[in-house]
């Protein structure tokens, strides 16, 4: 019974890759392509969840940095907003 990893890292997948290609011979070429084939969308599959993953971290980055920057400009318009609001009661 093979037991399969449920979070496997992509230099699992490779080094499976590796070890299969090791073994290639006339005899095994068949069932080797299968496997090949399945650790290579594997691999592909993986890679796309890592470069899912940046980008939401990117993204997220981004998000807090407009944040900071949207805070400073609330800061701002309330100073604004009181010093208005003084003229206002001088007049």
């Amino acid at each position: 019974m093979i037991f399969f990893e449920v979070n496997r890292y992509v230099c699992t997948v490779l080094e499976e890759m590796r070890t299969c290609v090791k073994n290639l011979s006339v005899w095994t070429i068949y069932k080797n392509r299968r496997h090949l084939t399945v650790l290579i969308e594997e691999a592909q599959t993986l890679v796309n969840r890592m470069e899912s993953a940046i980008e939401d971290s990117k993204s997220y980055e981004d998000m807090m940095i407009e944040r900071r920057e949207l805070k400073k400009e609330i800061k701002q318009l309330n100073i604004d907003k009181k010093i208005v609001g003084e003229k206002i009661d001088e007049i």
